[in-house]
């Protein structure tokens, strides 16, 4: 800023005279030593920065942003003063300062002496702080700001002034002073520097460039525009001047390309100057006004910033108000590429506002400085600079109050003769760019931007009504109307089409010779086509005014209509103003896009508008002869079309508008189209009324007034209806023919339907009579939340417009209805069943309805005929129903209705009446749906829970009582010992389940955080009987009795009854009784002010209240307890804790018993009903209260339970209609109504290519947020994680970046939504497969040829015919045996049938198919179909690939490679690759797991994100293990040839030196779990097998540590190329049957290919892995540095216990302590990786309390004795588990439980006795793990991730365990630090 300067030196000044007075006084050091830090401009204003400083915490901000963070230790409100933490860097360095900040008052010595003349400056005093002079928890604060304070350097402030002074445009200039030094030891900066940066990181804190540009103009626009001095003569006559340009460039022809561009641009090339001018035309959505400030107003941050980017620092400099006037001197320089000389250029700019025939304008005119006769600022450097000039004139129109239209005219002469035309051309073009650049930054949305422009010419046409047509219109008036004809009779019935279903049409054909109308197609070959082309009409209704229509017609380039243009693929849509008349008149060019082979059609029409004075629109189209500049040449044909479309208002029902529209077109497409073509194209053409249709639609207000007017009509006539006899009698009729049925009607047979809505019951009566045959009766039943005539009329709007859309996509045809009087009506509906080969059905009924009393009313249906109005058309059904609606009394002051539907349909035809029946439900769910639409039950159920708050608010219930149920929460709560994770939890909530097969018992926690209060959560659950929880838990019904009612004081006291239906009952379980009650006592404590303890008990007979029970079946009764717990853990944060029992069994005879899977599946609905009550509260939460926790929440809520696609986008619309966040979101003032399709296609998942969208947020359409959802899924292929996806689809995509930017919570959502969809898809799995597949076929087909060659060849080759035979036997049987323990338990059928693609070698392609299809696992079987496809892969490379290779190789040269049969080397050829297939596969999808990058990062990775990049390193990856195979197997075969001797010494030597390697460096045990004796066979066999494959193939996944390790996977590798060319040479020594120039130039070219490819590998990979190639780290290191570096428990405990206890022997104790520190967290909060499976790892001697350590055991003993044992633990038979107590010690003879205490680091594995203990806190512990892990080991480690299994922690199937934040816990740095150091890091 150029007025900035100037206050610098002042603020200095005003400093040092404040210090020196300081320093006189106290004595202090002498003003030299002070340190002055750079003046700097900070962007608030002095108060707000004041405020800032003393009081701003960023820890409750997003300091984290910053370079500096903000920490306030103290504040003392009486002298204003604060102690500030200050935490910052300087190059990468870490300081920090802690001082006290006092603003200094007016009233002060020094102020008042010495700041008289820098009034308004505010001075703040900093002193250092002794923190032992502190009241505050300082470490607890600091500790918070800073957690790695032991490598910060303290700054220290010895005394020290700020002063700030304000500046114009809000903004403030501070200056900081003060004494400055590092405490302590001296640093390695200077005090001084470090010091300069507060004040730099403060400016950049509050800097907002943006919010200051923005000030200054409006600053200019109050202060300057209107006090502007009058235009001189040699301005105004600049401007005149200037706008002769516009005239000059009215014919400048269009630039090639910008035709579908927003912004016109023409340019022109003047002879005279040897330059180009330029014209853009654009509407820019804003104001004119703010145009004109936004281009005049150069003197901006904004600017200055683009400047510089592009031109560095050449000269920039703007002189306002030259010599007193408006002018401005602005000089500026264009920066040059090469050699070029860069250019100045000089400009005069002055400006005006004016007012030209009504519009208002706004004039920028340009001209060279040189024309200026004033005074003229000189430039700096301007001599090393060619001053080139421009000139330009910039008029901005308003058009509406919020847009305008901007034409640029200009010319730049860059004074260079040098540079071609073409290229001044190219520079010329870019520079028109400009104003696309500034109409997006003003882009608005669309529609809004659409309905300012049509509002403002609606109010011009009503102006205009009544004035009479202009002379040149009115020929072309008299046309369009002559097009209505004399004769009606003329028109015939034209079939509008599906596109049109709400216009009528008709066309009628031009009058030819009698009897000649079919000859009009050979007629138009002789005669002009124009005279035979038919003319259309159309009438259609449009949901609003005549005027509005009329504005919309006349609007032809609105926004949305230029989208919808450009999306159909319309090369050009361009308009104009006729005359200067504005959207009055207007002319419009078109091209419209044809078909193959067709030329595109082009339509040039003028048009215009006439409002007559009746009220009548008329507007005219008429085609014009123009020639228009498109800007190049184009294949097009001329059009011609006439048209007139008649427009006026009709009343319609209620006060929405309603407008009647005509349409009379006539069109010639023009060329040698036939006629009869053209006239089929006509309903086409006349689309032009159901598009208007569409776009004006008000569907949802005119249902409201038909609605609103019936049930107006309903209350004031309803009981005044007189009924004539006939209907009487339909009323009657239809009341019999349904009778008073019941659940015992004699004659019927009842039965209750599963209804899907649990406050709608349904049910059915069938008639037992022989002689029926009547279709089922059924019925529904529902309480709706309105009044007797809203429901009621909801039903009779029939014709409603949200009916008919139901009705089609139901499948409906037509629908009509005819009103007889004001209560009897004729009603006819067809229906498409949608089925082959059954016709489509009508329904024509006679509808009645009557009020019985006030409050009663009944409608009747019956079926009716009448042949003449409503003729037969399709198959006629019948149908009878009866609804009653019964006012009920209001609840909470909300009306209420009993609705009770009964219908009978009979189909007829031959379709079985047993398949409608079973349909019932379907046609039932009418009732469910009006329930639904006027459902209330929020509000219901809020106001219940607002008093059940108050009454425990005031009851305080405590005592010894909610201390015992406190004791039996806590029991219960841990009686889910030997557990697992239900896989069906919500992933938020840490569900266990525990069950008893035998006595069908069940058991289940779970706990979940609630976004509510204690008191919210707890009235939630007390409401038994509430809405919510009928509509969560689904129960068929719910009873409370005595609500409320108070026992002994201590509690409160209610009985609860339940019914429920068994849900998922097997077949073979018929005689089961799904219905099963619970009666409870529910009862409710206080313990303190934070918790809430609600207990419910089962109810037994000699239990107070047990008259509750009177009614209920003891047979179907069961037992169920449960305990919830709720404690406070924050503003509306709740931890809700559950545990329950459940007994189906327990007075149940054999006959009722529930089997255990049932039990199980209750019990995980129970928890899972815990979690909706987490989702219930999270979707009242309204928008501002969102944060990341609630972001991710909501986003576990979309994707829950949504296996499909449809799922997804069905539970996406649930969720969007009932969280009231994403309503606001999508329906707030700034919301975004496209956000719903944007979920929907993102989620959907389907792989597309990757359009990126540039759209400013306000301005995306539902078309843009569609594709917006398409671009997710390719992000989220290319990335390593959901996270990184998400993040590249943020910035590839504008308008998602500023959403996120807006709403960050919504990061959080898309990321949850991102890994569902990666964890559902199969992009990258598909092809890979199907590749796989066909080089599998391939294989074997070659393999197949080759064996029958052998055979055929001779007794020579019989033995490769065997060897073949022998290669694709042992493949199939390898096959058959994994297909046979896969399908083990499905029995023989299926066994068989998956034998059978085995046996005819389709195994391949059948497993592929399974996983791109994305069957799932079934529960019975061993294998996902993804690692059966890997399985059976790996048996095709050990059983016929590798050895197959070998084989072919031998046939080769046993025959002579220049004899080789072409099949041979093809075969050699596809095995090779299937090979290098199947090792790539194995390595990239190990690689590219997220679970594997994200635990060990340093090795797993390597794969790049750019999806080309991972394409080529797949191919690579292909060819170099294929090279690497034909390496191996030749030199294998070569040196077998030669001598087999040198094969075993090769192959012995090689293996052997392997093995002593992994021996010598305690590497030689292998990583799976497997103790004792067996391990060292195992690991033999493990090396043995993992080193041959790695030979063979080159497998690059086992350079792991825990395999073959990455420097001998090199070292293998060279030895392959170097093996290959001695066996070469030592073959050629030895025989001279083969050509040695030949087995050279194969031995050369592959080690060169592999070469060749493993450097284009390395160079492909991210170059951080290079060095895993060449890495020494052994398994065990790899594990310790796993454990020492694992970001979270589920990762640390996976890699140490599913381990070889070898692997981490060295930190056993370390171990040992972590797991004593961290099991009682792990016990309360159960996190999802601490399942049963892991505990029985863990040894038990590990584990610090009694009672869990027995547990173990238990869970260690029931795993060695084996199944047996399992079911005798279920049964609770626990006495197996004492002999191995007693052999720990835990159990004396006795049987009484001793635990010997245990010394606090035991020498475990290495002698003495194991024991536990644990530290006193948490800190001492930590630092007992590193003293426990010093000195114990050295070396590297980490956790091993390899194939043939997952070191993971929890269920595999749940990809998210490891990023919990709950199960990670940190160490502290200075004990990492340690043992770092120790392990030689």
């Amino acid at each position: 800023d150029f007025n900035i300067a100037s206050h610098v030196g002042r603020s200095n000044l005003l400093q040092r005279r404040l210090l020196d007075q300081k320093r006189n006084e106290s004595g202090m050091r002498s003003s030299s030593e002070t340190n002055f830090a750079n003046d700097v401009v900070v962007h608030v204003e002095k108060d707000y920065l004041i405020n800032a400083l003393l009081t701003t915490n960023d820890r409750d901000h997003m300091g984290h942003k910053f370079m500096l963070t903000q920490h306030i230790v103290e504040r003392e409100a009486q002298d204003g003063s604060s102690i500030v933490y200050w935490k910052f860097q300087k190059d990468k360095k870490n300081f920090d300062a802690l001082v006290q900040l006092r603003v200094l008052s007016e009233q002060e010595e020094e102020i008042r002496h010495q700041a008289h003349s820098f009034k308004g400056t505010a001075i703040l005093e900093m002193n250092s702080v002794d923190e032992s002079d502190l009241t505050a928890d300082l470490d607890l604060i600091l500790e918070q700001a800073n957690s790695n304070r032991a490598f910060t350097t303290r700054l220290v402030l010895d005394v020290g002034l700020i002063s700030i002074r304000p500046l114009s445009f809000g903004q403030s200039l501070l200056a900081m002073s003060a004494n400055v030094y590092f405490e302590g030891s001296s640093a390695a900066h200077a005090p001084g520097p470090v010091f300069d940066n507060i004040s730099k990181y403060i400016a950049e804190r509050f800097s907002d460039e943006i919010g200051v540009d923005e000030k200054k103009r409006q600053a200019f626009l109050a202060n300057e525009v209107p006090s502007a001095p009058a235009l001189t003569r040699s301005e105004k006559d600049l401007i005149d001047r200037s706008l002769l340009y516009e005239a000059e460039l009215a014919h400048a022809p269009r630039v090639a390309g910008s035709v579908a561009d927003n912004v016109e641009k023409f340019l022109f090339w003047d002879n005279k100057t040897g330059s180009y001018w330029g014209k853009t035309v654009a509407k820019v959505d804003c104001n004119y006004l703010q145009l004109f400030v936004k281009l005049w107003v150069v003197n901006t941050h904004e600017r200055a910033k683009e400047f510089k980017r592009d031109n560095g620092n050449l000269p920039r400099y703007a002189f306002e108000n030259i010599d007193g006037t408006r002018s401005l001197q602005y000089a500026t320089s264009v920066k040059f590429p090469g050699t070029f000389q860069n250019r100045l250029f000089d400009s005069w700019i002055t400006w005006d506002l004016r007012e030209v025939d009504g519009r208002r304008q706004a004039l920028i005119a340009m001209a060279p400085m040189s024309e200026y006769k004033g005074t003229r600022k000189r430039i700096p450097d301007s001599e090393k600079l060619i001053e080139a000039t421009s000139k330009a004139i910039w008029i901005i129109s308003e058009v509406t109050e919020n847009t305008c239209l901007w034409r640029r005219c200009q010319q730049v002469d860059l004074k260079t003769g040098v540079l071609p035309k073409k290229v001044l051309g190219y520079l010329a073009t870019n520079q028109l760019d400009w104003t696309n650049e500034i109409q997006e930054f003003f882009s608005r949305n669309g529609k809004k931007v659409d309905g300012e422009v049509q509002k403002q010419l609606v109010e011009n046409i009503i102006r205009n009504r009544g004035k009479p047509i202009p002379e040149d219109q009115k020929p072309l008036w008299l046309r369009c109307n002559s097009l209505k004809g004399t004769n009606e009779s003329e028109w015939d019935p034209l079939k509008p089409g599906p596109k049109n279903p709400d216009v009528k049409m008709w066309i009628k054909f031009p009058k030819v010779a009698q009897g000649r109308r079919k000859s009009i197609v050979k007629d138009a070959k002789k005669k002009s086509g124009q005279e035979r082309v038919a003319t259309g009409k159309a009438i259609g209704y449009v949901d609003c005014t005549a005027e509005k229509l009329c504005a919309w017609m006349m609007d032809y380039n609105s926004n949305e209509r230029v989208r919808v243009n450009k999306a159909l693929g319309h090369p050009a849509r361009l308009c104009w103003e006729y005359k200067e008349r504005g959207l009055d008149d207007i002319c419009c060019a078109t091209i419209k896009k044809m078909p193959f082979p067709l030329h595109n059609r082009e339509f040039v029409a003028r048009q215009f508008y006439h409002h007559a004075e009746d009220g009548t629109i008329s507007v005219c189209v008429e085609g014009i002869s123009d020639v228009i500049d498109y800007g190049k040449k184009m294949r097009i044909v001329r059009a011609f079309t006439r048209s007139l479309f008649q427009m006026k208002n009709v009343p319609s029902k209620g006060k929405s508008d309603r407008c009647e529209v005509t349409l009379l077109q006539y069109l010639d497409a023009g060329g040698n189209l036939p006629i009869w073509l053209i006239n089929q194209s006509v309903p086409k053409a006349l689309g032009t009324i159901q598009e208007a249709i569409n776009e004006l639609r008000q569907d949802e207000k005119v249902d409201k007034e038909e609605l609103r007017a019936i049930s107006k009509h309903l209350r004031t006539e309803g009981l005044k209806q007189v009924y004539s006899p006939e209907e009487l009698a339909l009323i009657g009729r239809v009341k019999a023919r349904f009778g008073n049925l019941s659940e015992h009607s004699d004659g019927y047979t009842y039965k209750r339907l599963d209804s899907p809505d649990p406050f709608v019951k349904m049910m059915t009566w069938m008639d037992n009579s022989s002689e029926s045959n009547d279709a089922i009766i059924g019925r529904a039943t529902g309480v709706i939340d309105a009044t007797l005539e809203d429901v009621a009329a909801f039903e009779m709007a029939r014709m409603s417009r949200d009916r008919l859309r139901e009705h089609r996509d139901f499948g409906g045809l037509e629908r009509s209805e005819k009103h007889l009087n004001d209560h009897t009506t004729i009603f006819y509906s067809s229906l498409d069943l949608k089925t082959p080969t059954v016709k489509e059905r009508e329904f024509l009924n006679k509808i009645v309805w009557k009020y019985e009393d006030e409050d009663t009313l009944i409608v009747c249906f019956e079926s009716y005929e009448d042949p003449e109005e409503y003729p037969v058309k399709y198959l006629r059904a019948n149908s009878t129903a009866k609804i009653v609606y019964k006012r009920l009394p209001e609840l909470d002051n909300i009306p209420q209705t009993s609705m009770i539907y009964t219908v009978q349909v009979d189909m007829k035809g031959l379709i079985p009446k047993f398949i409608f029946n079973t349909r019932a439900v379907t046609f039932l769910s009418f009732v469910s749906n009006v329930r639904k639409l006027f459902s209330k039950s929020l509000r219901v159920d809020a106001r219940w829970r607002n008093k059940y708050i108050t009454t425990f608010q005031l009851a305080k219930v405590g005592g010894d009582g909610a201390k015992d149920a406190l004791n039996l929460f806590d029991n219960m709560f841990n009686k889910t010992a030997a557990s697992q994770r239900p896989r069906t939890s919500f992933p938020l909530a840490n569900n266990w389940v525990r069950l008893d097969k035998a006595s069908g018992r069940g058991w289940g926690t779970t706990t979940i955080n609630v976004n509510a209060t204690v008191e919210e959560v707890a009235a939630f659950i007390w409401d038994f009987a509430s809405r919510s929880n009928y509509g969560i838990s689904k129960d068929l019904s719910r009873e409370v009795n005595s609500k409320n009612a108070a026992e002994g004081g201590d509690c409160l006291k209610q009985c609860v009854k339940r019914r429920i239906e068994l849900r998922n009952v097997k077949k073979h379980n018929k005689l089961l009784a799904k219905e099963r009650v619970f009666c409870n006592t529910m009862t409710l404590y206080t313990p303190d002010d934070e918790s809430i303890i609600i207990l419910l008990k089962p109810l037994f007979s000699d239990s107070p209240g047990s008259s509750f029970m009177a009614n209920t079946n003891r047979a179907l009764a069961g037992q169920m307890t449960v305990a919830y717990k709720l404690v406070r853990r924050g503003l509306k944060k709740t931890k809700l804790q559950v545990a329950l029992e459940l007994n189906f069994n327990a007075r149940m005879s054999v006959i009722h018993k529930v089997p255990h899977y049932l039990v199980k599946s209750t019990v995980e609905k129970q928890l899972n009903d815990v979690a909706e009550i987490s989702i219930y509260f999270q979707r009242l939460m309204p928008l501002s209260d969102y944060g990341l926790a609630e972001g991710e929440a909501l986003g576990y809520d979309l994707m829950w339970n949504t296996g499909s696609s449809k799922k997804r986008v069905r539970r996406i619309r649930i969720v969007a209609k009932e969280s009231l966040a994403l309503r606001e979101l999508i329906e707030g003032e700034d919301g975004y109504p496209w956000f719903p399709l944007l979920l929907e296609t993102a989620t959907k998942g389907k792989l597309a290519l990757n359009y990126s969208v540039h759209t400013k947020l306000e301005c995306i359409v539902d078309a843009e947020a569609i594709l917006l959802g398409k671009n997710l899924v390719p992000a989220l292929k290319a990335r390593k994680t959901a996270e990184s996806g998400v993040n590249q689809w943020k910035d590839s995509n504008r308008p998602v970046m500023q959403l996120l930017d807006k709403h960050k919570w919504l990061e959080a959502t898309f990321v949850v939504v991102s890994r569902s969809i990666v964890k559902a898809a199969t992009w990258g799995v598909i092809w890979r497969v199907g590749v796989g597949a066909v080089f599998s076929v391939a294989d074997l087909a070659t393999d197949a040829y080759l064996a029958y060659d052998y055979y055929v060849s001779g007794e020579e080759f019989y033995v490769f015919f065997l060897y073949t035979i022998t290669c694709i036997a042992t493949t199939m049987v390898i096959q058959a045996a994994i297909v046979t323990m896969q399908n083990r338990k499905y029995g023989l059928r299926r066994t068989l049938w998956e034998l059978l693609f085995v046996v005819v070698g389709m195994k391949a392609p059948w497993d592929a198919y399974k996983v791109a299809s994305g069957k799932e696992k079934d529960p019975e079987m061993l294998m996902d179909p993804m690692m059966e496809l890997t399985a059976n892969k790996c048996a095709e490379l050990f059983g016929e690939s590798i050895p197959g290779a070998i084989v072919q190789i031998s046939a080769i040269l046993a025959k002579g490679p220049r004899n080789a049969h072409w099949m041979a080397l093809l075969s050699l050829f596809v095995s090779a690759v299937t090979s290098g297939f199947t090792a790539t596969q194995i390595s990239y999808d190990f690689d590219t797991d997220p679970y594997n990058r994200s635990i060990k990062p340093g090795f797993y990775g390597y794969v790049p994100d750019v999806a080309a990049k991972r394409t080529s390193l797949f191919i690579t990856m292909i060819g170099l293990s294929a090279t690497v195979l034909l390496m191996k197997t030749t030199a294998v075969v070569l040196f077998f040839t030669v001598e087999p001797y040198f094969l075993a010494l090769y192959l012995g030597i090689d293996m052997f030196i392997f093995l002593l390697v992994k021996i010598y460096r305690d590497d030689f045990i292998y990583w799976l779990p497997i103790e004792g004796f067996k391990k060292y066979p195992i690991a033999l066999l493990m090396r043995v097998l993992i080193k041959v494959v790695t030979d063979f193939t080159g497998v690059v996944q086992f350079r792991h540590p825990n395999e073959v390790g990455g420097l001998y996977w090199t070292f293998s590798y060279v030895l392959n190329m170097t093996s290959l060319l001695y066996s070469i040479y030592l073959y050629n020594n030895s025989s001279e049957t083969v050509d040695a120039g030949i087995l050279w130039t194969l031995g050369i070219s592959l080690v060169s290919s592999s070469v060749i490819l493993f450097s284009i590998f390395l160079l492909t990979i991210q170059k951080k892995y290079v060095a895993t190639f060449f890495s020494v780290q052994t398994g065990p290191q790899s594990t310790v540095e796993q454990f020492m570096t694992a970001p979270t428990d589920a990762i640390r405990a996976g890699g140490i216990f599913r381990l070889s206890y070898h692997h981490w022997a060295k930190i056993e104790n370390g171990v040992a302590l972590w797991v004593r520190s961290n099991w009682d967290d792990w016990n309360e909060n159960r996190p999802a990786w601490f399942t049963d499976e892991m505990r029985a790892l863990i040894p038990a001697d590990m584990v610090p309390t009694d009672a869990d350590r027995r547990r173990i055991l238990s869970l260690h003993e029931m795993k060695d004795a084996g199944e047996d044992m399992r079911r005798q633990l279920s049964m609770g038979r626990r006495n197996s588990g004492v002999g191995m107590l007693e052999r720990f010690g835990f159990i004396s003879s006795s049987g009484r439980t001793s635990v010997a205490p245990a010394p606090e680091l035991p020498a475990f594995r290495g002698g003495g006795t194991r024991g536990s203990t644990r530290g006193s806190t948490r800190g001492t512990t930590r630092f007992k793990i590193a003293e426990a892990l010093l000195g114990l080991t050295s070396g590297r480690g980490g956790l091993s991730i390899s194939f043939g299994g997952r070191a993971r922690g929890g269920d595999d199937d749940d990809d998210d365990n490891f990023s919990d934040d709950h199960s990670s816990h940190r160490w502290g740095d200075d004990a990492i630090q340690s043992m770092r150091s120790s392990l030689g890091h």
